[in-house]
């Protein structure tokens, strides 16, 4: 499933670039709402280390102020729905398995706890993801 996966996200990269099909610059994905999904999100997995210096990272090169404090903010209003390694005992197809990213997803909508309204490399908002639909089967 890995190469599946890896071979969608090339073509999917490669179709939002200028030479692409549906040309989506990411300046025009990452904003704040954004970013602070993506520190839910962290906080919502467990997530590592490397996520959270990635996100920083990704904030500054977008010109957004990310700081230590926000992350500890979110933290004491986001709950833990999965540890997956290397947080826990689960690897990522234990996730996977169990719902992965679009049950996930699904559960933070829910709860009012994420950005629905964010652009995607797939489109507007999260509401409309195939993921938010399978993982309500």
């Amino acid at each position: 499933m890995r190469d599946a996966l890896t071979t969608e996200a090339v073509q999917r990269a490669a179709a939002i670039t200028a030479l692409g099909d549906d040309y989506r610059p990411v300046a025009y994905i990452i904003d704040e709402r954004a970013i602070v999904n993506g520190v839910i999100g962290l906080h919502a997995t467990g997530g590592s280390t490397n996520h959270l210096l990635h996100l920083v990272a990704i904030a500054r090169a977008a010109g957004i102020d990310l700081r230590w404090d926000d992350f500890a903010e979110l933290s004491s209003a986001i709950p833990l729905l999965a540890r997956v390694y290397p947080n826990g005992s689960a690897d990522v197809n234990h996730f996977h398995n169990a719902g992965g990213m679009g049950f996930l997803i699904a559960q933070l909508l829910d709860a009012g706890l994420l950005h629905g309204d964010v652009k995607t490399i797939c489109g507007s908002g999260l509401d409309g993801l195939p993921l938010r639909s399978a993982a309500r089967r």
